[in-house]
C-alpha cells in the first residue's frame, strides 16, 4: 500500500555551504563509484553512511535543503530493500541513557532523542538510516543521482562525459589507442527534485 508518508527510497545527500561546494563532492563520488563513512554525530565514534527515508516530495515541499540545514539537493538515491539487505537499518531513537542499555552490535544505530530537555533535542525529522560500513560500492544499476533540476541532470552527464573523453585522451598520448578502451559511458539514471513540485 502506497502512503504519502513512506517512501520505498533512502537517500544520501551531500553537505556543503553551496551547490557548487556539493556538487564537487558528487564528482568524487561518481567517479569513484564509492560512498565513504564518517562519524561525525555518531556516538560511540562508529564509522556509518547515513541516508533519510523521508520521501522526496515533503523534501521538496518543506524547502529545508539548502535552507534549513547544510544539506544541498545533490546526492544519491537507492532502493530501501537494497540497503537493507547490505546491512542498513533505521537508527533507534532514544534518550542517552538508552546508549549503554543496547547491545554492542546496535549502538551505532542510536541517535539521541530528548524532546523534553532544554534545549529540546530532536532529530526524529531526518528519518535516519544508517550502514555501519567504512565505504560502500554504488553501482549505477541500483543508484540513481539526486539533483535539483533538468539543467543540473544534463550538467552532470555532460561533465562527466567531457571529464571522461578528456582523460582518455591524455592516457593515449602515453598509452596509444588502447587508452580509449577505458572511456567510461555515463550509466546514471537522475532522480530530479523539481519534478515533484508538479505531482498531484
Amino acid at each position: 500500500m502506497k502512503r504519502p508518508d513512506l517512501s520505498e527510497y533512502l537517500i544520501h545527500f551531500i553537505k556543503g555551504d553551496t551547490l557548487e561546494q556539493s556538487y564537487d563532492v558528487l564528482k568524487q563520488i561518481i567517479s569513484s563509484k564509492m560512498l565513504k563513512a564518517g562519524n561525525g554525530h555518531i556516538k560511540g565514534g562508529f564509522k556509518c553512511i547515513c541516508f533519510t527515508e523521508a520521501p522526496p516530495k515533503a523534501l521538496v515541499e518543506s524547502q529545508w535543503l539548502g535552507n534549513v540545514v547544510r544539506y544541498q539537493p545533490l546526492g544519491l538515491l537507492v532502493q530501501k530493500d537494497w540497503l537493507f539487505e547490505k546491512g542498513g537499518r533505521q537508527v533507534i531513537y532514544g534518550p542517552a541513557t538508552d546508549y549503554d542499555e543496547l547491545p554492542e552490535n546496535f549502538r551505532w544505530r542510536h541517535v539521541r532523542y530528548e524532546p523534553k530537555s532544554n534545549p529540546p533535542i530532536d532529530f526524529t525529522w531526518e528519518r535516519e538510516w544508517r550502514i555501519n560500513t567504512p565505504e560502500l560500492f554504488i553501482d549505477p544499476k541500483f543508484f540513481k543521482i539526486v539533483v535539483p533540476t533538468e539543467d543540473w541532470a544534463n550538467r552532470v552527464k555532460q561533465e562527466f562525459e567531457r571529464d571522461s573523453f578528456y582523460n582518455a585522451w591524455h592516457y593515449s598520448t602515453v598509452l596509444g589507442g588502447v587508452a580509449w578502451a577505458y572511456e567510461e559511458d555515463f550509466d546514471w539514471q537522475p532522480e530530479i527534485l523539481s519534478h515533484y513540485t508538479r505531482r498531484p
